[in-house]
């Protein structure tokens, strides 16, 4: 399945689910668009072009790159403005123990994470949608699994979450760092 194909699919239930005529998986309204990793900046360009298509179609639509985000939220934790965020993150690295570092981050990064993206899409009614880019800015320290899970039942829209990984629950070989990384309740396009 090549892009037109897998663009075509998940327009196809989007839009049902906007009319009515289609129920996702669970009722959940997520979509997670998987692709092979090396095809990163096609699926931002398709998922770009989706997005617009359906503003004019009368659609609400956020795009949302998950690198803006995770560059909110680590300045949120650190207390840090987002300028002087690449220095306070280089002396940290000079301070602490690697490993210990990345033990903190992937503790307490999901849960800022999260609240910085209620904040953003919190006032987006039903049948809006939102898209997010760049799942793999957050490894290795939060998972699509986990993100999903904690966005359901915290925002009214649609969420369209670009996947990139060579198997489905397998992105960039990341290894399960919660126990919630069995969630994956709404639906799933692949690339075939």
């Amino acid at each position: 399945m090549g892009w037109t194909e897998v663009i075509g699919e998940l327009e196809q239930r989007l839009e049902g689910t906007r009319n009515g005529s289609y129920r996702p998986l669970d009722g959940i309204p997520f979509f997670r668009m998987h692709y092979p990793p090396q095809e990163e900046r096609e699926a931002i360009r398709q998922l770009t072009l989706l997005g617009e298509r359906l503003r004019h179609r009368g659609w609400q639509v956020e795009s949302l790159s998950l690198t803006e985000a995770l560059k909110e939220a680590l300045g949120n934790l650190l207390n840090c403005p987002l300028e002087e965020l690449p220095a306070r993150l280089q002396t940290l690295e000079r301070e602490r123990d690697r490993g210990e570092l990345q033990r903190q981050l992937a503790e307490y990064l999901p849960d800022e994470l999260v609240r910085v993206l209620i904040e953003r899409l919190r006032r987006m009614p039903a049948g809006s949608l939102a898209i997010l880019t760049r799942m793999g800015a957050l490894y290795p320290f939060v998972r699509s699994s986990v993100l999903l899970s904690r966005l359901e039942g915290q925002v009214a829209c649609m969420i369209v979450l670009g996947y990139p990984g060579t198997d489905l629950g397998e992105m960039l070989d990341a290894r399960p760092t919660s126990f919630l990384n069995g969630y994956y309740r709404g639906e799933a396009i692949s690339w075939r």
